[in-house]
């Protein structure tokens, strides 16, 4: 599962959070270079595993808010979708739990993924998904 940790949210926070919580952190990926409007040294992901479990459940990718744009790195790209997507949020259930999304999410899903409705058998995300810019 990836969830997006808000803008503003402090990286070294969350990072005790989780390792108080119990949640084993697999890996810390940090920008290797400044690249607006990231700086060398932010934080990128943090991977998890939950208890007893192998495989990565969880990716916290860290964004900001730039030039009217949510920005975030991932998989060797930055990408970017217009900040009014994530103004207001709506509150959506899933397994029980409550989660902020985009207020508008089929408007969202198809500026991220255009005919997301449809599926793609060749889908790859640096080449079919709209807001990926690439790192210089």
């Amino acid at each position: 599962m990836d969830i997006t940790v808000a803008p503003g949210t402090q990286a070294e926070t969350v990072l005790s959070v989780l390792e108080r919580c119990g949640t084993k952190v697999r890996k810390v990926k940090r920008f290797s270079n400044d690249n607006a409007p990231f700086d060398k040294g932010d934080m990128r992901v943090i991977k998890t595993h939950f208890h007893g479990h192998r495989h990565p459940q969880m990716d916290l990718i860290f964004c900001k808010e730039y030039d009217e744009q949510i920005w975030w790195g991932i998989a060797g790209s930055l990408q970017a979708a217009p900040a009014e997507f994530f103004e207001p949020l709506q509150s959506y259930e899933f397994l029980g739990r409550e989660y902020p999304i985009p207020a508008q999410p089929e408007l969202y899903l198809a500026y991220r993924y255009g005919d997301w409705k449809t599926p793609v058998k060749d889908w790859k995300r640096s080449y079919d998904q709209t807001s990926v810019r690439r790192l210089q």
